[in-house]
């Protein structure tokens, strides 16, 4: 682009909706010797009426010209001009035409704009985004007349939709002779971009977290594998295959995340950082499976599996210890519903399918099941902190263990220790009451301590 900024008047960026040609326009106005050497006028087509874009380009230029420093009488007799028009085609008929005093006034600006400190880039956004061909065909001539060699034209478009609208190769080689066709930009480039030009500290969020490709992320692959030695096929890895990202979506994602972490210390910690980074994926790059979860208050305990010729849902790890699922785990996957459902718990890191050790007692089969229900409870309160701006994102069992250790093994006498235990075991007893931001983790007829216990126990 800077090669042909240097040899070309008018250049043409050629790629459809999405891959990336205002991000590439960003990065190139962000460069030092562009900056220092151009004034930048971008005139949006989805922005402004499409008779008053005309109009708006050179007011624009008269906006640059008192930038500099100019204070043009030629800039006030086009607008003037411009104003006495009453339509889009008045508008264009007058330059195009041979009027004298339109051409006269139209020459002297253009030597105005050309005494400026710096050269002019005008970049038009989505030109293919006007329906009528004639009016693009009548900015294209009046552009032509307006470029020189400080004066540069930028057009945006997707040349399959040109042509569609009856505007030729032939044609657009007449009036934008050098033209850029877009390749797409990998994912991990786009997010090194986005980082870099965000300034974003890698201690609070680097490039290896946002990997989210199997093949790049260890965790992802480890539950495809999972997935494919029970079901022969990874109801996740279709779903990440299907994935359509652009460069704008993706810095949107990033944004968020970094917002989240700068708001909340609580997101630095590793493993909630990747639960955040998943389910903000999910918001901004697979907007359809964000909105199937978007609207629970948990998600592991409401989104369940389907059975055929049954009303009720089940949970997968469920399914999997009846005798029959070998016979129906292709039925499971014949249910679209159960295979998205699927793939969205597996990629946001539920634990679904339990695979316990060999010659595993029944007791260490309640314990790893107990550990997994408590490992999904914590997802899900994360989750629920993203979502609906919860206030409180920890488990029960979390907050008390750390108010334990804060609050009673910070002591340093037994007396003071006990004191602060039995505070903190005054205000346990309410069931399903939020106290001081928890709730009770005792069950009706346990010790406390043991409960406490088989807390801390879990938290390992």
């Amino acid at each position: 682009m800077k090669k042909f900024l240097e040899t070309a008047n008018i250049i043409g960026l050629d790629a459809k909706w999405g891959m990336g040609k205002t991000f590439l326009l960003s990065q190139l106005q962000n460069e030092e010797d562009i900056s220092q050497n151009y004034y930048i006028i971008e005139i949006s087509v989805l922005t402004c009426k499409v008779d008053q874009l005309i109009p708006v380009l050179f007011h624009e230029l008269d906006k640059v010209l008192k930038k500099d420093g100019i204070l043009s009488l030629q800039s006030e007799s086009v607008n003037a001009l411009f104003d006495s028009q009453k339509d889009f085609r008045s508008i264009i008929n007058f330059f195009l035409d041979k009027n004298e005093g339109a051409a006269k006034s139209l020459k002297k600006f253009k030597i105005q704009l050309g005494n400026m400190r710096k050269d002019l880039i005008i970049i038009y956004e989505d030109l293919d985004r006007i329906d009528d061909d004639k009016i693009i065909k009548q900015i294209l001539a009046i552009n032509e007349r307006l470029s020189n060699s400080h004066i540069k034209i930028i057009y945006q478009y997707d040349y399959s939709r040109m042509a569609s609208l009856g505007i030729d190769i032939n044609y657009l080689e007449k009036y934008i002779p050098y033209s850029m066709k877009l390749t797409e930009l990998d994912f991990l480039e786009i997010v090194v971009m986005v980082l870099c030009e965000l300034k974003v500290d890698t201690h609070i969020l680097s490039a290896d977290d946002l990997k989210i490709s199997s093949s790049q992320n260890q965790d992802l692959l480890e539950k495809i594998q999972m997935e494919q030695s029970y079901f022969h096929e990874s109801p996740m890895s279709k779903m990440l295959e299907e994935v359509s990202y652009t460069p704008r979506n993706i810095r949107l994602w990033i944004e968020e995340i970094i917002s989240m972490i700068s708001g909340y210390d609580f997101y630095k910690n590793s493993d909630n950082k990747k639960l955040l980074i998943r389910l903000l994926y999910l918001k901004h790059i697979l907007p359809d499976c964000y909105i199937k979860i978007s609207s629970l208050f948990r998600i592991y305990n409401e989104l369940k599996y389907s059975k055929s010729n049954c009303l009720n849902k089940y949970y997968l790890s469920d399914i999997i210890k009846e005798q029959n699922f070998e016979q129906d785990r292709n039925e499971f996957l014949s249910y679209g519903e159960n295979r998205k459902i699927m793939s969205i718990l597996d990629f946001l890191g539920y634990q679904q399918i339990i695979i316990f050790p060999n010659n595993c007692s029944e007791m260490k089969k309640h314990l790893i099941e107990q550990k997994n229900e408590e490992y999904n409870l914590k997802l899900d309160r994360i989750y629920h902190n993203i979502i609906s701006a919860g206030n409180h994102p920890e488990t029960n069992r979390e907050t008390i263990i750390k108010k334990i250790k804060r609050e009673v093994l910070t002591k340093d006498l037994i007396e003071e220790q006990y004191q602060a235990w039995e505070e903190i075991l005054g205000k346990s007893f309410y069931l399903n009451e939020r106290i001081d931001g928890y709730t009770t983790i005792n069950y009706f007829g346990h010790s406390y301590f043991e409960d406490v216990l088989d807390a801390s126990h879990l938290m390992i």
